[in-house]
């Protein structure tokens, strides 16, 4: 089964369990979370955002578990849906996971065995009935649990919200005063404010996955005050003794109607120098495990220019030593490679991302579409020794 749909079916499992009220199917929705693919996801772990969710789903749920507080069906529901949620985006290890489950599924057991009423009449939620004592203890208990759901930064469901709301607009009319701060925590928490701070985290995720695409694919906004110098290469991105063949830009991506925007350098497998072919900037190295080596994309803008960057990939020996915004000069050595297990070849190519390239037209997609022919900008002695070695689709770069 594709991991795509684990969300979906684990989450069906939990209303499932949440309408039946059967513990043996909130048992089942926790081994589902243990067999489900971890890998997948883990990356987004990283998100200071994510984990600062994480920390607030554990802290109400250890206030609640401490305070023995009684929760209702749409409240769990509402906590699951968080649980999931973060398990599904990579912020919650699969220990974690297990442990938040069981935390919430003892909050979930009492709840099912006790009453959701309070102490007396007076307290259930939605009454407000009683002597100056009940008043009194009401008016404590509401602010109480308002500065507690404040500090938690925790949303309310709509049965939470409408009997604080309840109980609020009751102690008003006994004539207590200073309300108007709860009434504020009370709306700043409501179930709109949930789908209000829905959108708002939803818009900011999007805009962050947005910029990782963006440094992945290369399409970066341009740099403050950059010009628009003539790109002309002038060093070799490799020694040019140990390329076999270049295949141009313009290859399909395997099993797609799309094209690759950058050339394979074929050199057999044997670890080669990686050089910078002109003068460029850092923007950005990201590495990640490939046939159990670290494989290590770099993307270069170019500089003096706006819109030029270059890109490496495959790149198994990059020089760590480079930050982010490392200035190279033109020949200056970024690290060494073997390549691809077992084909040999790495990735170089060019963009231009001012405007579509050639590969726009036949569905090419991110950086793709702004691949260049990079051999075109080199001196014409270059060209040729390059020129000769270049096989594979004439879309791009004529030979």
């Amino acid at each position: 089964m594709g991991i795509k749909w684990v969300p979906t079916i684990v989450a069906g499992l939990v209303a499932l369990a949440l309408l039946s009220g059967s513990q043996p199917a909130l048992q089942f929705v926790s081994q589902s979370i243990a067999d489900t693919e971890f890998g997948a996801a883990i990356s987004a772990s990283k998100s200071t955002g994510l984990q600062k969710q994480v920390g607030q789903l554990e802290r109400e749920l250890k206030v609640l578990r401490e305070e023995k507080n009684i929760v209702g069906p749409d409240h769990i529901q509402r906590l699951w849906k968080r649980l999931l949620d973060l398990w599904n985006k990579g912020a919650v290890t699969r220990p974690k996971a297990q442990e938040l489950y069981q935390v919430l599924l003892e909050i979930y057991t009492r709840s099912q065995s006790r009453p959701q009423t309070g102490a007396s009449p007076s307290h259930q939620e939605g009454s407000a009935t009683g002597g100056v004592d009940d008043i009194e203890s009401l008016t404590k208990t509401t602010k109480g649990e308002l500065d507690r759901i404040q500090k938690l930064s925790s949303y309310l469901s709509e049965s939470h919200y409408q009997g604080l709301k309840k109980k609020l607009d009751y102690l008003t009319s006994k004539g207590i005063k200073d309300l108007a701060p709860y009434y504020t925590i009370l709306e700043e928490r409501s179930p709109t404010a949930i789908a209000e701070g829905d959108r708002a985290a939803q818009a900011a995720r999007e805009a962050e996955e947005k910029k990782r695409a963006s440094q992945r694919d290369g399409v970066l906004p341009p740099e403050s005050g950059c010009r628009n110098d003539p790109v002309v290469l002038t060093r070799d991105i490799t020694d040019f003794s140990t390329i076999k063949t270049i295949t141009a830009p313009g290859t399909p991506v395997s099993g797609r109607d799309v094209a690759k925007g950058h050339s394979f350098i074929w050199t057999g497998g044997e670890r080669v120098p990686v050089y910078a072919p002109i003068d460029a900037v850092l923007e950005s190295m990201d590495s990640g495990p490939q046939d159990g080596v670290t494989h290590s994309t770099l993307i270069f803008r170019v500089k003096g220019n706006c819109s030029f960057v270059f890109r490496f990939a495959h790149i198994t020996e990059p020089d760590r030593s480079f930050a982010i915004g490392t200035s190279l000069p033109a020949g200056a050595l970024i690290g060494y490679t073997v390549g691809n297990v077992p084909s040999g070849n790495w990735d170089f190519g060019l963009y231009d991302l001012a405007k579509d390239g050639p590969l726009a037209k036949i569905n090419a997609f991110g950086r793709h579409r702004f691949g260049l022919c990079w051999i075109d900008y080199y001196s014409s002695e270059k060209q040729q020794k390059y020129r000769s070695l270049l096989e594979g689709p004439r879309i791009v770069c004529s030979f």
